[in-house]
């Protein structure tokens, strides 16, 4: 998505599935906090999913720990929904900061730059308690207070079978019927989704080789000399990537069919230490092209996994196996 400290830019991608949720045998344990959150606890890991961040992931861990491995600096951060359409256009008459112009049409899960959050339309659990679902009205990242003529929904869910994975399913409802800026149809860049891990989790790794699901070396991604943005692009030929502790090698991974074949923006920013609201994070998302019209419904899917490199690696081959990455047409 985007924001830091002195207007350096984030990233920001998708793919075509509907939500396949899963019926797993155990009842999970899913329960408002204190702190109008969501939980999802199996007691081999934990994640939430909190109101004041548009019900975006903004906590993940073991279920024994209470140091989150996602970065919550600012609204652009979390593991989240945004999207790009049309072109880019000055609106600072209208109220677009000055930071982020000019600007595309882009509705952010969790809210703006100037911290004004999503509206909260459903906040729930379904499926007998085994299913958390949220919908969200998003902002528009550039905007000051404007609410995106979209919905957002997201489910949550254990994998069946994999007490540390989490299946995600992410969708955007488009409605932009008095939208008279972004009314051509060019494909642009999404992130599949957007992901931030603290700075602590300092290792990025990546398979790039060309033996792909065969347990070769990983690569530690490094920024090399003609890496002159933020962000790298590296093109992971096993469509996932890792944050994780250099000391003890265990951290967060997400597996996005949709990024197969595809470059994905990864990187960080700030000293190698940082924890969930520090402004130093780590950065990793899937990128796809995808047209996103006035009335466009798309939908992607994704699984988080917490654990030890080499078993968030496994479980990444068990789900390719599941759920094959399908190189998709860019658009």
């Amino acid at each position: 998505m985007k924001a830091f400290a002195c207007n350096i830019l984030f990233g920001t991608v998708i793919f075509l599935i509907f939500p396949a949720l899963l019926s797993g045998s155990e009842k999970q344990n899913i329960a408002f906090g204190k702190d109008s959150r969501l939980w999802l606890d199996n007691g081999v890991v934990k994640l939430a999913v909190d109101k004041d961040y548009g019900g975006a992931i903004m906590y993940a861990s073991p279920s024994d720990s209470s140091e989150n491995m996602i970065n919550i600096h600012d609204l652009g951060r979390e593991i989240q929904q945004s999207y790009y359409a049309g072109k880019d256009f000055n609106r600072q008459d209208s109220g677009q900061s000055k930071n982020w112009s000019p600007w595309p049409w882009n509705p952010v899960q969790a809210g703006n730059c100037d911290h004004d959050k999503s509206v909260i339309l459903n906040f729930e659990t379904q499926n007998d308690n085994s299913v958390i679902y949220v919908k969200c009205q998003p902002r528009l990242w550039d905007m000051t207070e404007e609410i995106a003529q979209c919905y957002f929904h997201q489910y949550m869910q254990f994998e069946e079978g994999m007490d540390n994975v989490i299946c995600v399913t992410n969708k955007i409802e488009c409605f932009r019927d008095s939208d008279d800026l972004w009314t051509e149809s060019a494909s642009r860049s999404q992130e599949l989704p957007a992901v931030y891990p603290v700075r602590d989790l300092s290792r990025l790794v990546i398979y790039d080789g060309d033996k792909p699901w065969q347990n070769e070396k990983l690569t530690n991604v490094t920024y090399g000399p003609d890496d002159k943005w933020i962000w790298v692009r590296r093109k992971p030929t096993e469509p996932w990537a890792a944050c994780v502790s250099p000391a003890t090698n265990i951290g967060l991974g997400v597996y996005s069919p949709e990024g197969s074949g595809n470059t994905w923006n990864m990187g960080w920013v700030g000293s190698p230490n940082g924890k969930e609201k520090d402004a130093p994070t780590m950065h990793f998302a899937p990128l796809n092209n995808w047209k996103l019209e006035r009335d466009s419904v798309r939908e992607y899917k994704y699984w988080i996994i917490i654990g030890k490199l080499d078993d968030i690696r496994s479980r990444v081959y068990e789900l390719h196996k599941k759920y094959p990455a399908k190189k998709e047409k860019s658009e």
